[in-house]
């Protein structure tokens, strides 16, 4: 569906276990059971023990190291978020990349994430020039990333996004996962 070097993004089919899908799913519940808010930040000392620190979960890290982990949940009736990075354009080589492990599926009803595939290339436009953003998104083809539990979307974080509308009655559910490069 795309590449990481080109595209900005690759997702990996079924690339976690359903036992651990399940685990990371209970626990991301239970979390978010705790607050109102669309997401919620897992503390560091959690992320050491199990179901965060499964193997399988860390090789997704390659040689880097987890660097912030968020629940992160579309609540039924949220809103379109605005165009975004989660990253500000810079010279520096990267210093981390974002993986998105679905915990629900991901649909258009839902509101999976739009990518602008390629716009991590784009360093004209800084993070704070909303419109602007808008303005050469709508210029490009984007793609709304469809997937199922345990897939998950690798993304660089300077890769334009957006979660959709959430139009249906339950909770889509993702942990995003950053991992810092390191050299």
């Amino acid at each position: 569906m795309g590449t990481l070097e080109l595209d900005g993004f690759v997702l990996l089919k079924g690339a976690l276990a359903p036992a651990l899908v399940d685990a990371l799913r209970g626990e991301c519940e239970r979390a978010m059971a705790r607050t109102s808010r669309p997401r919620a930040r897992v503390p560091l000392e959690q992320v050491r023990r199990r179901p965060f620190a499964d193997p399988s979960l860390l090789a997704l890290a390659g040689s880097g190291r987890i660097r912030d982990l968020w629940i992160r949940c579309a609540r039924p009736g949220s809103r379109q978020q605005r165009i975004h990075r989660d990253a500000s354009v810079s010279s520096q080589p990267m210093e981390w990349m974002s993986a998105d492990i679905l915990l629900t599926p991901f649909s258009g009803a839902n509101g999976a994430t739009e990518i602008w595939p390629g716009s991590h290339l784009v360093t004209d436009v800084g993070a704070a020039d909303r419109a602007r953003t808008e303005e050469r998104a709508a210029a490009r083809s984007s793609v709304v990333v469809v997937g199922e539990p345990g897939d998950v979307l690798v993304r660089n974080p300077m890769l334009w996004h957006r979660a959709g509308a959430n139009r249906t009655a339950e909770c889509r559910t993702m942990l995003s996962v950053e991992y810092a490069c390191l050299s």
